[in-house]
């Protein structure tokens, strides 16, 4: 896995653009993920960059309680894989004594690790196929 940095969120089209960035070297160069969101979840995503609250739970806020009350850690984050031009994401929890990896949206790893400042990654294999060259 690849460490990568939260960068920013731009919204172009009605559509959302969450942009990781590489901190380390692959293949001799650094990176950019673009990782394409509808403009909502481009939009708690951001939420979640700036540290703000909304009136009400939204879903990261649920998943934070569920750990938190749970006893659980958020340990990391990771874009694992390209599948029919669709980015995935796992989450890796911890209990104390075990962890897991659970699947889940892209958009909501982020979000979930910005809140929790867990680490994000992305597989080399994503890196390599959906990853911009940095100049």
């Amino acid at each position: 896995m690849i460490p990568v940095e939260f960068e920013r969120v731009d919204l172009r089209d009605g559509r959302g653009v969450i942009w990781l960035a590489s901190s380390a070297q692959h293949d001799g160069a650094g990176f950019r993920l673009p990782v394409w969101v509808g403009d909502r979840e481009a939009a708690v995503v951001q939420i979640a960059a700036d540290g703000l609250r909304s009136a009400r739970p939204l879903t990261i806020d649920l998943l934070q309680r569920v750990l938190h009350d749970f006893d659980l850690r958020l340990i990391d984050v990771a874009i694992t894989a390209v599948q029919e031009g669709l980015l995935h994401a796992a989450l890796t929890i911890e209990d104390g004594t075990r962890r897991r990896a659970v699947d889940c949206r892209p958009s909501d790893a982020l979000a979930l690790a910005l809140r929790e400042r867990a680490p994000i990654a992305v597989a080399p294999e994503v890196a390599h196929t959906a990853g911009v060259p940095l100049d």
